[in-house]
């Protein structure tokens, strides 16, 4: 999204920063505590979450809904650059 992934967090040293990785049917969102797994197109399934070695969550629901802003803000990213 257009920032350094090796540069420190400019909002918070002692935060973890988010990282979004593309491909060409997906986008993974590095959290803390796990990585959100977007599908690029709605037909091809839901917003999952997985654990850092790609194992769904044991409560993928909650931290969907934790994340829900992340969410947003990843949307309102693609669609700036999917036009």
């Amino acid at each position: 999204q257009g920032q350094n992934l090796l540069s420190p967090s400019p909002l918070d040293e002692q935060l973890e920063r988010e990282r979004v990785i593309a491909g060409w049917q997906q986008v993974g969102v590095r959290l803390e505590g796990g990585i959100l797994d977007v599908p690029l197109e709605g037909h091809k399934g839901f917003v999952g979450a997985r654990d850092l070695h790609w194992r769904p969550l044991p409560d993928e629901d909650a931290f969907v809904t934790a994340h829900a802003r992340s969410i947003a803000v990843l949307a309102r990213a693609c669609r700036k650059f999917l036009r």
